[in-house]
């Protein structure tokens, strides 16, 4: 009975958010409301609709109102199947009424600054109170995965990814319900969301975490979230935190750190590390792979089965930095770099020294008079780099080392070597590449609009001078016709 129907919307509702349907929900309870203060019944009439939003707008309702009720309708008929309602959608002016007349700057959430960030980890550390614990874990585990509080608390597993001296490196959660779980290169799997374990402190706070909830039992996933919200005598409930109870608990934590003009909400946390690395100069390419965001690299993610490896070097690189004061991301752009600070595109690898004992990363990088730049920011072509007498040699990661014939004491540093070769083109031909795709095309010289093969030349190709490597795909038709 009960059951029964309770399934029948759930299949109505199947691909929807419950968020989604609580904010459609509240928007068609306050159009009834307002129709029903005029006597109106719904779904009422294309001409009842545009005059209760003009009378809605000359009381002073907000434009997102307005918006949302045009949401609700369209929400209505589509969904809910209210044919009645398809005048409504179709009106051109109804629309127009609910869009604002003022061009305003959306007012995004501001990231976490590093004091703020260090008072989570205080608060992880030393706080006496097990809920502020894991509640400052959590944030920082959002921060650190560059995760959204929704997809975090829809976690299915939480995997610590330890060292061989059993040290925690990475927290890496997956999540099935996320925000871009239809995205093409995304379709039908999990986003793994990882997470850094030491973060701009030299604690490891990801222990500290683990610990905390191992404490309050909350570390089974499949009968609590992430964050379950607690009861009134304190005991964890099956019932998540919500975006809205975090953003009040951060401010509690923050108390005099964080102002009332402040933005600080929950999708701070997501936007902190993302906002650290486009301050340091990360690529773009980079910083959307870590952001979990859809991009036009949805190919190479489909067969990559690690393509965050790169980009979590480099973010364990910048909070390197943070701990040791050469990057100060809250600094102006003419004092956040100080003495000491390398160049992005050298960090190549890293690896964790097994004799470290304060759980520092240590990144490794080839000499600059033998790189040379391919196609991709970070693929090197160079002699192997040769290390300093005397030193450990590194664990295994993406670093391969092998030991000297001559002594054992000292170790070469092997990276791989990528092939090249120069295309030999004819004097009245140039070689283009597609960004998109990395296929090779050839056109005549003096042409800048047409290839060989018949396909424009839009602005998703360049020219390309130089050597290519030994891989790269080269269109048929165009070197088919090389020497016409």
């Amino acid at each position: 009975a009960f059951k029964d129907k309770a399934q029948i919307l759930v299949d109505v509702f199947f691909n929807k958010a419950p968020q989604t349907l609580t904010k459609r929900v509240n928007s068609l309870q306050k159009l009834c409301n307002g129709l029903q203060k005029e006597n109106v019944g719904f779904p009422c009439n294309e001409d009842q609709f545009y005059g209760f939003l003009k009378r809605d707008a000359a009381n002073g309702a907000p434009p997102s109102r307005l918006k949302s009720y045009f949401e609700a309708v369209v929400f209505a008929r589509y969904v809910l199947g209210l044919e009645a309602l398809k005048p409504l959608t179709d009106s051109r002016r109804c629309l127009g009424a609910t869009m604002t007349k003022q061009l305003v700057c959306p007012r995004q959430a501001d990231p976490f600054t590093v004091k703020q960030l260090q008072i989570f980890h205080e608060h992880l550390r030393d706080s006496d109170e097990i809920w502020n614990k894991v509640m400052c874990g959590m944030v920082l585990f959002c921060v650190y995965a560059r995760a959204r509080w929704s997809d975090a608390q829809h976690a299915e597993g939480l995997l610590e990814d330890t060292d061989e001296k059993g040290i925690l490196r990475f927290l890496e959660a997956k999540a099935s319900v996320h925000k871009t779980a239809r995205a093409f290169h995304l379709k039908h799997q999990f986003l793994p969301m990882s997470a850094p374990s030491i973060g701009i402190t030299d604690d490891n706070w990801g222990v500290q975490w683990m610990h905390a909830r191992r404490q309050l039992k909350i570390d089974d996933l499949t009968k609590y979230p992430l964050l379950p919200a607690p009861d009134s005598m304190l005991e964890p409930t099956r019932r998540p935190v919500t975006t809205r109870e975090a953003k009040l608990w951060m401010h509690e934590l923050l108390g005099d750190h964080v102002s009332k003009a402040s933005k600080t909400t929950s999708h701070s946390c997501k936007c902190t590390c993302l906002s650290f690395l486009a301050k340091r100069g990360v690529s773009f390419e980079d910083r959307l792979i870590l952001g979990y965001h859809s991009n036009h690299l949805k190919m190479a993610l489909v067969y990559s089965r690690d393509s965050a490896a790169r980009p979590l070097a480099l973010l364990s690189h910048v909070l390197g930095e943070i701990r040791q004061g050469i990057f100060e991301p809250d600094c102006t752009r003419s004092g956040r770099l100080k003495e000491g600070a390398v160049s992005l595109d050298k960090v190549e690898a890293f690896a964790f020294r097994a004799d470290e004992s304060d759980q520092t990363v240590d990144f490794v990088s080839e000499s600059k008079d033998t790189e040379e730049a391919s196609e991709a920011s970070w693929q090197k072509v160079g002699e192997p780099a040769h290390s300093a007498q005397g030193s450990e040699p590194l664990d295994a990661g993406h670093v391969t080392t092998d030991s000297s014939d001559s002594s054992a004491e000292e170790f070469v540093e092997r990276t791989p070597v990528v092939g090249h070769y120069t295309i030999d083109v004819p004097d009245n031909k140039a070689l283009w590449l597609n960004q998109n795709s990395r296929m090779f095309h050839l056109a005549f010289e003096d042409h800048v609009k047409v290839l060989l093969c018949g396909r424009r030349i839009t602005m998703g190709f360049k020219k390309h001078r130089g050597s290519v490597r030994y891989d790269s795909a080269k269109c048929k038709q165009c070197f088919r016709l090389k020497d016409s």
